[in-house]
């Protein structure tokens, strides 16, 4: 099969056109510039320019990863992302492609987060266009070691003996290996059937103070637990950000992190031989 990727440099991107070349399929792959291994431009916030220039190959899937978080201010991430993602459908429809939109376990009615909002927006958008809507937990490999939430929250604690929590790190997290993602993805891309919005993690949640205990003791890493109140926290990146000090994380994603779903149904996917595995 002949797949587009949207967001190949990404963590999941890259990992997962990886894997489908691995498995025997064609990758196009796109990023805003290109290089060497990346052919196809695409660039979520210019959406102007097309989606591919003298692509002559039928395309069966398209797996829609790309994100951007360029901009702070809600209103003008909105319009790139949604503007963007809606070119990207309108191209998987002309071309009968099969699409899965790659959303977030953050997406909910009543999350209060920038990311998560715009990823409903476009969730709902997607669906018009009868997407194949994923919304991961927290994405990890303990394999691949590049850029990504989870590997960014294990650097911090290797280099730290205190490692700070919020509102005693009480938080629930639902763990998704990034392996068995591609191998699910794979799966949804060849079959026959359509599967709306389905969580994707494995059913057993952590409290985020657990998720750091873990990560230390796989790093052999002794650490102790720092508790900050929310508010403190979260004025402290709004400061930061206001004077553009780039850190791993930001205000938003500590929203993300503090107002979460609760009774998260996760999808079962027995069906397509496909287990998520215990953290």
């Amino acid at each position: 099969m002949n797949y587009l990727i949207t967001g190949s440099s990404g963590f999941l991107g890259k990992s997962l056109s990886k894997f489908l070349e691995n498995s025997g399929h064609i990758v196009f792959k796109t990023h805003r510039e290109i290089n060497n291994d990346v052919l196809l431009k695409f660039d979520l916030l210019n959406r102007d320019e097309p989606i591919v220039n003298n692509l002559k190959s039928n395309i069966d899937c398209v797996v829609h990863c790309a994100h951007s978080k360029q901009k702070l201010k809600y209103q003008s991430n909105l319009i790139d992302n949604y503007k963007g993602s809606e070119k990207i459908f309108k191209f998987s429809k002309k071309n009968n492609a099969k699409l899965i939109y790659i959303s977030t376990i953050s997406c909910f009615e009543g999350c209060i987060s920038n990311y998560g909002r715009i990823k409903m927006h476009i969730e709902k958008l997607s669906k018009s266009y009868n997407a194949n809507i994923l919304r991961p937990g927290l994405i990890y490999s303990k394999q691949i070691k590049e850029n990504s939430m989870f590997n960014s929250l294990e650097k911090i604690i290797k280099k730290n003996y205190f490692i700070p929590v919020i509102n005693n790190g009480n938080q629930i997290q639902y763990m998704c290996e990034l392996e068995t993602l591609n191998k699910l993805i794979l799966q949804i891309s060849l079959s026959k059937r359509t599967y709306n919005t389905l969580t994707v993690a494995n059913e057993k949640p952590l409290f985020f103070k657990d998720l750091v205990k873990k990560i230390a003791r796989y790093n052999s890493k002794k650490i102790k637990l720092l508790n900050f109140p929310f508010p403190i926290m979260f004025y402290f990146l709004k400061f930061l950000e206001f004077f553009k000090i780039n850190l791993k994380t930001n205000s938003d994603s500590l929203l993300s992190l503090i107002n979460q779903k609760k009774n998260v149904k996760i999808s079962n996917f027995e069906d397509l031989d496909i287990f998520f595995p215990e953290f």
